[in-house]
Order: C-alpha cells, then structure tokens, then sequence
C-alpha cells in the first residue's frame, strides 16, 4: 500500500542532501555555464545515492543538526583559539619550554558529527593534533610547557571545543 508521508519523507531527505551539495558545488566552482551545472547535478545525485546508509536511512539523518547560530559562534571562537594558540606556541619553541603530552579525553558527546568537528578543530589549533579517534574518545598529541598537567590540556579542550555543542 502506498504512504505518500513517508514517500515523501523518504525523498525529502534525498532532496535536502542533493540541494546543500549542489550548493557547495556551485560554491567551489563559482561558474554557471551548463556543462558544470549537468556535472554539478551528476556529483551531487551520485554523492546522494552513495550516502544512503552512511549518512542517512529511511527514518532520516543520523546525526542530529546544529544551529547555524551556534556553529558561527564556535568558528569564530575557533579562529581566536587558533590565533592564541599559535603567538603562544611560537613563544614555547623560543624558549624551549615545550614537552609533548599524550592524553586521552572523552567526550560527552555522542554524535559522530560533533566528534568529527571538535577532532579537526583541535587538529587545526597549533601544537596540538588529535591521533585517534575511538567513539565518543579521542587521543590527542599536545605541546604543551613544562607546568601544564594532562588534567588542564583536558580541561581546555572540555571548555575551548566541547562545551559548544554541549
């Protein structure tokens, strides 16, 4: 029997996906002739019909969206701590007071989105570099001064990246 709601959830979710990937493929290519909108249109509904199963099932998203607000907020805080990090990092190396820390944090997020984005974003911040991923755990590398203890590199990532999404 047919169910035109869930025919139409079923496309939706289709259809959002296809449109925010055409979007960004409009984006990078900043160009409108039709050879690269029929490649743009191919891509995108190729991508759609692969993430079935990755991204998506027949009830919907696996990952619970974030609010545009707070996203904005966070890469703004982002590029600061990345800023921050960097003057601080540079004067560790000339004064040679750096030792590497290997610590493992776990997170109180769950969502495999939320983990990827605060796993780059520590990645991103000079002096720091997320290993491994395990979960909701992650296995980070960071330089940090000799003062600094596991317990505070825990700590600013909890605070810096964590308590965003939280």
């Amino acid at each position: 029997m047919f169910d035109g709601g869930t025919y139409m959830k079923k496309v939706l979710i289709h259809y959002k996906l296809f449109l925010t990937l055409m979007f960004f493929w409009l984006l990078l290519n900043m160009s409108m002739n039709p050879i690269n909108l029929v490649a743009g249109v191919a891509v995108s509904a190729f991508v759609t019909l692969l993430s079935k199963g990755i991204l998506y099932n027949e009830n919907g998203y696996w990952y619970k969206p974030i609010r545009v607000g707070r996203l904005i907020i966070y890469l703004l805080r982002l590029i600061g701590e990345i800023f921050k990090s960097s003057v601080s990092y540079i004067a560790r190396i000339i004064k040679k007071d750096s030792i590497p820390v290997v610590v493992e944090v776990e997170l109180q997020v769950d969502d495999p989105l939320l983990i990827a984005i605060i796993a780059n974003s520590i990645t991103l911040t000079p002096g720091t570099i997320t290993v491994d991923v395990n979960e909701n755990k992650l296995t980070v590398i960071s330089l940090k001064d000799m003062k600094s203890s596991k317990e505070s590199v825990i700590n600013e990532i909890h605070e810096k990246f964590e308590s965003y999404f939280i």
